[in-house]
């Protein structure tokens, strides 16, 4: 038998994984559709633009935080010296037991949380199109219909019309998200979530502040203002009150994002794989 991966010993890892903590999964499932019921009752009682921007905003923010905080969560067990030695120890290998983190807290979350989001956009589109609307309501968007402001027909969210509406930087933070987690999760072994909530946030303004001050040196002078962006996105130059958009040539600049951004997600993943090797007892 394979001593690194076979999918029968994976498949019964796995087994036992989802019998042992399927009541804190189910308990995780649920409060999860609480909150996003939550959002929704704010988000869909809205005019149709609102509901566009705003269910987007919620779709970011929300995935955002529950992924860290579930990745963390699954990963803190092995910060109890009983449940990791039990989970340690079972037969499997090495790269067995991190394929299953991986599954549970990456590919399994994002599954889970966006069929739940689907879910919720679609109660909340039929509420919203079938709803009685106000005549001042109508008459804003009505108005707005002709100025190009309002949309009366909104998709569901799952046919991605508004994919283009989400900027570099949130991809950049939803492919960094997963691994940072987890890396950090398996450096602190004691207040985890704290440990790991407050780091990503210094990591964030370190790289925001960063960005900021490359950029001043760089283009900032006596005659141009620099209005300061976020990373992986157009700088915008203010000169002698016109507007410069300066970013680099494509393709080559989309490639370079993509390969930078690919080279540290791996990078982040190898390392919470050998973070995970030397816990092993």
């Amino acid at each position: 038998m394979n001593p690194y991966f076979s999918m029968t010993r994976f498949g019964r890892l796995t087994r036992t994984y989802f019998i042992e903590n399927r009541a804190a999964l189910l308990l995780n499932v649920g409060l999860l559709l609480i909150v996003l019921i939550i959002c929704a009752l704010f988000v869909y009682d809205n005019l149709p633009n609102f509901i566009v921007q705003s269910r987007l905003a919620t779709l970011t923010l929300i995935g955002t935080f529950a992924w860290g905080t579930f990745t963390v969560q699954q990963v803190t067990l092995l910060s109890s010296k009983e449940r990791s030695i039990s989970y340690l120890l079972r037969p499997a290998s090495r790269l067995e037991k991190y394929l299953l983190i991986l599954l549970v807290s990456g590919l399994g979350f994002f599954l889970v949380y966006s069929l739940l989001f689907v879910l919720i956009d679609a109660v909340g589109l039929a509420f919203v199109k079938h709803r009685n609307w106000t005549d001042s309501q109508l008459a804003g968007i009505r108005s707005g219909r002709v100025e190009g402001l309002w949309m009366p027909d909104i998709e569901p969210i799952y046919r991605f019309q508004d994919i283009e509406r989400f900027s570099p930087s949130t991809w950049v933070m939803a492919a960094l998200i997963h691994p940072v987690s987890l890396v950090l999760s398996l450096l602190f072994r004691r207040f985890t979530l704290p440990f790991v909530a407050l780091t990503i946030v210094a990591l964030v303004a370190i790289g925001i502040l960063g960005n900021e001050t490359v950029q001043s040196w760089l283009f900032s002078t006596d005659s141009i203002e620099v209005n300061y962006s976020l990373p992986f996105t157009a700088v915008s130059l203010k000169k002698e009150e016109e507007f410069h958009t300066l970013e680099l040539p494509q393709p080559i600049g989309s490639q370079l994002r993509y390969l930078v951004g690919v080279t540290v997600v791996i990078l982040l993943y190898l390392t919470a794989y050998y973070r995970l090797k030397e816990q092993e007892v």
